[in-house]
């Protein structure tokens, strides 16, 4: 990873998922653990399987095994980058980078839907 990169990204994570598991999967939520570079800090993602799945079969056609590349930038926004060129992951650090499907922000230290599971 360019280094320019690197200074403007919390965390990253890396994943390898079956496609098949995630689409049988009981669980209502995935929650993804991201630690941090510099500070040591821990970022979580916790997003609702269906949306997973569908953002997913989106972004990464239809491979058995789907790659999932997660990056917490320090402004704190949360992008799947897997298979984006270079310019667009400058983009995701300068903050310029507008790709909804890509957009995981929502689900960034969202503890608030499983706070509700307990309720």
């Amino acid at each position: 990873m360019l280094a320019v990169l690197q200074k403007e990204l919390r965390a990253c994570g890396w994943w390898t998922i079956d496609r098949d598991k995630l689409r049988e999967s009981p669980a209502e939520f995935w929650v993804f653990v991201l630690h941090g570079f510099a500070k040591r800090t821990s970022d979580f993602v916790i997003v609702p399987r269906q949306e997973l799945w569908r953002r997913f079969r989106s972004i990464h056609d239809s491979p058995k095994t789907i790659q999932c590349y997660l990056w917490v930038t320090e402004d704190e926004r949360c992008w799947e980058t897997r298979g984006l060129d270079r310019k667009d992951q400058l983009r995701i650090t300068e903050g310029t980078y507008n790709v909804p499907k890509r957009d995981f922000t929502k689900w960034l230290n969202a503890w608030d839907a499983v706070e509700r599971l307990n309720k």
